[in-house]
């Protein structure tokens, strides 16, 4: 999957905030699944200022170089690895 994301799981990435947050975030998370798009929640005053710090450290970061690389090494050896069990293929047939 090419610059795509990777599978994540919520208890992983909230692992370094406070245990008091995760409970209210999946408190928020089962009462979501019952409502509608259009219901709105007003988060309380610590879940709120995790938020914006979150927001705010992730706005603050580099997104990675997004240069293309010269990818030939790695399409030469996946070209020799082909041959070599191509090869192996064909001498045990």
């Amino acid at each position: 999957m090419h610059g795509g994301v990777p599978p994540m799981v919520l208890r992983d990435l909230m692992q370094d905030w406070q245990p008091e947050h995760h409970q209210e975030i999946f408190d928020l998370i089962e009462l979501k699944s019952e409502k509608d798009e259009q219901y709105r929640h007003i988060l309380s005053a610590n879940l709120r200022h995790v938020t914006l710090n979150l927001a705010n450290e992730v706005a603050q970061l580099t997104p990675p170089d997004s240069q293309i690389r010269d990818i030939e090494p790695l399409n030469e050896l996946f070209r020799s690895t082909l041959n070599r069990c191509d090869k192996n293929i064909v001498q045990a047939a």
